[in-house]
């Protein structure tokens, strides 16, 4: 998976999808892309460049192994 360097958090991590939740009544979350990394490999070009904060973000979660996205009310963990 390429990660650009302007990624945002939501697209890396993942978010709700408000569109298909009001249209399914449900709450629907997509994955980022962490979660689409194959068998667990993330490679990042030039990972200096990225936001300080989302590096410590992404650092976070490898470490715990665990990707836990808060948004709007609703939580989500997923295995990374």
């Amino acid at each position: 998976i390429q990660v650009p360097l302007n990624v945002m958090e939501d697209r890396l991590l993942g978010s709700v999808n408000v569109e298909d939740s009001v249209k399914q009544g449900r709450t629907v979350f997509e994955p980022g892309l962490l979660s689409r990394a194959h068998r667990g490999i993330l490679c990042i070009d030039d990972i200096n460049l990225l936001d300080d904060e989302l590096c410590n973000t992404l650092l976070s979660a490898l470490a715990d192994g665990w990707v836990r996205v808060e948004r709007e009310g609703i939580s989500m963990k997923y295995p990374c």
